[in-house]
């Protein structure tokens, strides 16, 4: 590179990141090359992404036995993954990278990764660690009775609408399932299967997972929140 560019890209990094620790600013005043700067820029992405993975993991552990949040905070993680992925696409559209946006390139987009995911370390922050008093920054608040994903758990009475039930017990490694339905009672041999039972039912493999009122897509059911679902229409409910 020669001399007038790379003082060019030390002034435009020591912009882009003059708000971030030392850790970038420390490497770019040993830089002599693009390259190096690159190496300086990718050094920090992966300082930022590590950090957002540890708030990220700390969140599902603050979830864990409230199934349906889990699945949610996991499905939104994705998606926002997937979002980077394609704002970095709209920001430098065209196949021809080098050629189109020069040699600074390769850093420009780690530079634009790496702010993108300290705004999702934020999010994933103010989630984690709610800020106390603020009616609309409450972060989650997990049900301390939602339904864990543990199956030998969830042995015991279940409760339908209309005089129905689900009756869940284990002798061994094999659990019985007793569904007691409008149409009658019946019962079937069921597996775990991780974090839900299987059983057959009908000549089809069925299963029994966790959830809340709401996924069970039952109106009688919607204000609760540790409940067991077979399938939307079929499901069962503690208090």
């Amino acid at each position: 590179m020669k001399p007038r560019r790379l003082v060019y890209a030390l002034l435009f990094c020591s912009v882009c990141f003059a708000q971030k620790p030392n850790t970038f600013s420390d490497c770019q005043k040993k830089a002599t090359t693009q390259r190096d700067l690159e190496v300086c820029a990718d050094l920090e992405f992966r300082r930022v992404d590590a950090a957002m993975e540890s708030s990220y993991q700390q969140l599902l552990s603050k979830a864990k036995g409230d199934a349906t949040a889990e699945k949610k905070i996991r499905a939104a993680q994705q998606l926002w993954l997937a979002f980077r992925d394609a704002q970095l696409e709209a920001m430098y559209p065209h196949e021809d990278k080098q050629g189109e946006y020069g040699s600074a390139y390769p850093m420009c987009v780690l530079h634009l990764k790496t702010e993108l995911t300290k705004e999702r370390t934020k999010m994933l922050s103010n989630m984690l660690n709610p800020i106390g008093g603020e009616v609309c920054h409450t972060g989650l608040r997990y049900n301390a009775n939602a339904t864990t994903n543990d199956p030998d758990k969830w042995r015991g009475k279940w409760i339908g609408p209309e005089g129905t039930y689900l009756m869940i017990s284990k002798n061994a490694d094999k659990y019985t399932i007793e569904i007691h339905s409008l149409d009658g009672a019946a019962t079937y041999k069921g597996t775990s299967a991780g974090d839900h039972i299987e059983f057959q039912r009908d000549g089809k493999t069925q299963s029994i997972r966790a959830g809340s009122g709401e996924e069970t897509g039952m109106k009688w059911l919607l204000d609760k929140k540790n409940c067991l679902i077979i399938r939307t229409g079929e499901g069962f409910c503690r208090d």
